[in-house]
């Protein structure tokens, strides 16, 4: 569920229609990257650091499944799906994902946070579907509206990068929609290679 607007992501689906499929080698040297770094410090990147993952609190988790799954629902809409099927299918992929409201054995959800502790978005990530453990997938991602526009999306797909090497991915997935023409951008500049593409034809 990733996808970008105007330079910054914003979420997505994973597996719907119009969405280009795209998978990127993760090397197999492993580094955490879900705490706090030190101000001023650099990434592997070569950039100052200005956001970590912090994982979502057990008390935040409920309303964090509600918008993650609102934010699902809308591009469903955005894709022409009926407001009704399109809030169900979300609710109950977040079900599947989420059983008890509480997250799949696999399944990682981080707040976004800059230095200050202030949360600018949220990205989870966890075990592909497939088979094969070590291939990740980047199920959802989204920065703030008012954080948009200054490069963290871009920064936060890093860390979940980082995170993936250090649970010993090798691989990491995502999906993001047709009509994101801006985030396919961001994701090949980040090495990305597409790998499927689903189409469909309103009759």
């Amino acid at each position: 569920m990733v996808s970008c607007s105007a330079g910054a992501l914003v979420s997505n689906s994973a597996a719907l229609d119009e969405s280009a499929v795209s998978i990127v080698r993760v090397s197999d040297n492993p580094c955490a990257a879900h705490s706090a770094p030190r101000p001023g410090s650099r990434p592997r990147y070569g950039r100052l650091v200005r956001i970590f993952l912090d994982p979502v609190p057990t008390a935040q988790f409920a309303a964090w499944i509600q918008r993650s799954a609102n934010e699902y629902a809308s591009d469903l809409i955005t894709l022409g799906h009926p407001a009704a099927e399109a809030h169900r299918v979300a609710a109950s992929g977040m079900a599947d994902s989420f059983p008890g409201g509480k997250p799949a054995q696999g399944h990682h959800v981080f707040d976004i946070r800059e230095l200050s502790g202030a949360i600018v978005g949220y990205l989870w990530l966890g075990r592909s579907a497939a088979d094969d453990h070590d291939a990740w997938w980047l199920w959802d991602i989204v920065v703030n509206e008012d954080a948009r526009g200054r490069g963290l999306g871009r920064e936060a797909m890093e860390l979940a990068e980082e995170f993936a090497r250090s649970q010993n991915a090798h691989t990491l997935g995502l999906s993001v929609f047709g009509f994101n023409a801006a985030a396919r951008r961001l994701y090949e500049s980040l090495d990305y290679e597409t790998t499927s593409i689903k189409m469909s034809k309103r009759l």
